[in-house]
Formats: structure tokens, C-alpha cells, sequence
């Protein structure tokens, strides 16, 4: 296994989407550095961040209850 992951393969590893893996690097949730302006994050970072009791979520917006979907707003 290589010493540092692309968000790519981070993403296949956690087993979520890349561009979630890249707000977790802009929020500084996934320790990682830009190496000739792309991201890397280190094997050891990413273990490290696996043993935290509660991974961090992005801020991605919540999703909304079925019961709040099906309701509409009348103008």
C-alpha cells in the first residue's frame, strides 16, 4: 500500500463520495496536504482519523424527512 492516498482512493476506501473527502480536506476534518496543488492524505492520517470516536460530517446539507418532501408550500 502506498504511504499517501489520492481523494480518490480515500473516498473508495471510506467508502463515500470524492467530493465529500474534499470538503473533509477544505474543512480540516481529513489531515492532508496539496502536493503540486493536489491533495494527498496519508496513510497514517487516515487511520488516525478512523480511530476518532465520532468521524466528523461535512456540512452537507441535511436530508429532509419523507413526510417534509411530500409537503408543499401553497402561495
Amino acid at each position: 500500500m502506498p504511504l499517501v492516498l489520492t481523494p480518490e482512493q480515500t473516498a473508495e476506501h471510506l467508502q463515500m463520495s470524492r467530493n465529500a473527502v474534499y470538503a473533509l480536506l477544505r474543512q480540516g476534518k481529513l489531515p492532508g496536504k496539496k502536493i503540486g496543488g493536489i491533495w494527498r492524505v496519508p496513510i497514517v492520517a487516515l487511520e488516525e482519523f478512523l480511530r476518532q470516536p465520532d468521524v466528523p460530517a461535512t456540512n452537507a446539507p441535511a436530508k429532509r424527512s419523507k413526510a417534509a418532501r411530500k409537503t408543499r408550500v401553497l402561495k
